[in-house]
């Protein structure tokens, strides 16, 4: 046995603290005299947790009423569909964007931009992000490459990964480049892009200590490779100055046609440009009014994303200030948190977990960042309702990732308490964020 076992055995085993037949004995019994507890165990045997706890009083059908009074109208699309991908970073920022497509050219409300597009160049990014650091590491003790090693490439991301990719390759539209099998359920791929990847990290750390001159031609020809498992799997997509052609009908039954390029596609045809927005985060366990690192990057020659920490009630007035500009707003959240997508909300007060269990679950927001728990889903806030009397936000109308089947017709309900729990992040621009934030963001100081 491993000495650092063998240590941590006889560290933890105590004869006094075993789990043994008397305490067994004390547990049952102490479950079995609670009548409560056999009809909940009744409840969870036939039904999911959620569907058992989830309140249906009329208190909260009040509170998650589905009316705002600040909406910026934004359609939705049986295509808004990330299935079982980890995309939904992808299409938050696609959904942002393809709604200033929409309102230029009054399209119909099923036109999307290409997810896939952008996520095919982020997956060839991020292979050459972890074959460069093999390159530069192989010399290193393995210690310092084996985290890398196990996972070296995933789906997710955040505002800033999304902005680079457009920024180096651009959009394309939906047709273009459509989802295929792989793409919504890339499971499969991901480990045969992961297993290939950790052979190549493996050889080229080899070559690095006894070829260095061959190290380079090697990695381009992973690259190689990685590039052709994803065309195999998502298909092959336009060169970023490949020319093709788009055409539309919008509501009015006019058909126009556009030769372009995915470049040319955004900075023609999409109104927004991502270099002005930043990231504005709320992490209760920093100091607020000061940048710090929000997410890694996921490119060769691009830096990590840098944010603003701000009070929550602060971060709330600049997601207002821009739906009443008709802005939408992408954001980052602690997803799998008071979630339910039965009833289409986000509301910290929908489960009743005392009535089950006996219990509350308290974790508070900086309790969680305290470890290290964070945002693990992006969306997009495109209506807020405020109350006419206090003037303070009560609901917020969010698009989801998951189609038109869950929540209302694709669009979920989040409570303000929800907001101020699990809201990490949001994106804004200097038009909404006062000239202090603006300063901290251009500084160019922050902390890790």
């Amino acid at each position: 046995m491993p000495a650092r076992l063998d240590n941590l055995t006889n560290y933890t085993v105590n004869i006094e603290n075993v789990i043994d037949n008397d305490l067994l004995n004390n547990f049952k019994d102490d479950f079995m005299q609670s009548v409560k507890n056999n009809l909940t165990q009744n409840a969870f045997s036939r039904n999911s947790i959620q569907d058992v706890i989830t309140r249906d009083d009329i208190n909260t059908k009040l509170r998650d009423q589905f009316i705002f009074n600040i909406d910026i109208d934004m359609p939705n699309s049986p295509y808004n569909n990330q299935g079982g991908s980890e995309r939904c970073w992808v299409f938050a920022g696609c959904n942002v964007l393809r709604n200033e497509v929409i309102r230029k050219y009054n399209l119909t409300t099923d036109f999307q931009l290409s997810q896939s597009y952008v996520w095919f160049y982020d997956q060839l990014e991020k292979a050459n992000l972890f074959l460069e650091k093999m390159v530069i590491l192989a010399d290193e003790p393995f210690d310092e490459v084996e985290s890398d090693l196990q996972k070296p490439v995933d789906g997710g991301g955040f505002w800033d990964n999304f902005a680079a990719l457009v920024l180096k390759y651009g959009l394309v539209p939906h047709d273009v480049f459509p989802d295929t099998y792989q793409a919504i359920d890339p499971s499969t791929l991901v480990n045969v892009l992961t297993s290939k990847l950790q052979e190549f990290g493996l050889k080229i750390r080899q070559l690095g200590q006894e070829n260095p001159d061959q190290v380079d031609d090697y990695k381009e020809e992973c690259l190689q490779v990685i590039y052709n498992i994803l065309a195999l799997t998502l298909g092959t997509p336009p060169k970023p100055e490949e020319e093709f052609t788009w055409e539309f009908a919008n509501t009015d039954g006019e058909v126009t046609s556009f030769n372009t390029t995915a470049l040319d596609f955004y900075e023609d045809h999409v109104d927004y440009n991502v270099t002005d927005f930043f990231v504005i985060m709320n992490d209760p366990t920093k100091e607020y009014n000061k940048s710090y690192v929000a997410s890694a990057s996921g490119m060769v020659n691009h830096t990590a994303a840098i944010g603003v920490n701000v009070e929550i009630k602060k971060m709330k007035d600049i997601a207002i200030d821009m739906l009443k500009d008709g802005k939408a707003v992408y954001f980052a959240a602690k997803y799998d948190f008071s979630v339910s997508e039965t009833k289409g909300v986000f509301d910290t007060e929908i489960f009743d977990f005392y009535s089950a269990f006996d219990f509350e679950l308290n974790l508070d927001k900086k309790e969680r960042k305290l470890l290290s728990i964070g945002a693990n889903h992006a969306m997009v806030i495109a209506g807020v309702h405020i109350d006419p009397n206090t003037n303070e936000p009560v609901r917020w109308k969010v698009q989801n990732s998951y189609g038109t089947e869950k929540g209302h017709n694709g669009w979920f309900l989040m409570t303000d308490d929800w907001f101020d729990e699990a809201v990490d992040q949001i994106v804004s621009s200097k038009d909404y964020v006062s000239d202090e934030i603006y300063d901290i963001w251009t500084s160019g100081e922050y902390y890790e």
